[in-house]
């Protein structure tokens, strides 16, 4: 394998996968890129209610986590994700870390994939057929509950979204409290043809955990119903689930 310009590191070490269904329509895919662009800033959104108002005004804050912290969580699960879709034809696959402070915006013209150069020739060397990437997506808020879905405005990437005011149930106890707390990753998976930089495939994801404030043991604080570790450790396991569960869908031929 040749070196990585520093642009780029290697994630983990290059290793052969099966990849299902890749057989019938894209036997062309020999080796797999993976870059996720999430980020290192996670959202922290709260509802303001607005009457008859169709305007976004959620308060918006974030915070830092460290560096690569949700990136190598997203290409680890692409990787748990192909692991576990058999051995129906080989490809390799060759997991990348972003440039820093990079959504990937920017890396297209219209449909096509136009990388800066530094990216591009960091990417020419892994000798890649394809690209996975995973980006963040901007969508309206959608956040399930046991009996459909709330919030308001739009949401984007990954983050936390605080109600003060609706009432939620537990969902183990059925514990009444007043507000909840949700997790949210809204990302964008694309498969890219590096030959040409066209758009093969997308997918959409807009998941979501909510968590009544009943959960908070030391007051009535929605953002009390999960501490630190579970806040991280919801947000981990979320991005894990959606990604295993949306990798096979994109790699499959149509």
């Amino acid at each position: 394998m040749k070196s990585l310009p520093p642009l780029l590191r290697t994630a983990t070490a290059m290793f052969i996968l099966g990849l299902l269904g890749l057989s019938a329509g894209a036997a062309e895919l020999q080796k797999l890129a993976v870059i996720s662009v999430l980020g290192d800033s996670v959202a922290v959104v709260t509802h303001r209610p607005e009457v008859g108002s169709q305007i976004d005004r959620n308060q918006r804050d974030a915070f830092e986590l460290a560096p690569a912290t949700v990136d190598n969580i997203a290409v680890g699960a692409v990787a748990d994700a192909i692991k576990r879709m058999g051995k129906l034809g080989t490809a390799q696959v060759v997991l990348l870390a972003a440039p820093g402070g990079q959504s990937g915006a920017n890396w297209f013209e219209g449909d096509r994939f136009t990388p800066p150069a530094e990216l591009r020739a960091a990417l020419t060397a892994t000798d890649a057929t394809h690209l996975l990437l995973v980006t963040r997506l901007r969508a309206s808020t959608g956040l399930k509950t046991s009996h459909g879905s709330t919030g308001s405005g739009h949401l984007e990437g990954l983050g936390f979204y605080l109600d003060h005011n609706k009432k939620m149930s537990r969902s183990d106890t059925g514990e009444r409290g007043q507000g909840f707390l949700a997790v949210y990753a809204y990302l964008k998976l694309t498969l890219i043809d590096l030959s040409t930089g066209a758009v093969e495939r997308e997918q959409r994801v807009t998941a979501s955990r909510t968590f009544s404030a009943a959960r908070n043991t030391e007051g009535t604080d929605p953002w009390g119903a999960l501490d630190a570790t579970q806040k991280m450790a919801a947000m981990r396991g979320l991005i894990r689930t959606e990604l295993v569960l949306t990798v096979p869908k994109l790699l499959a031929a149509p």
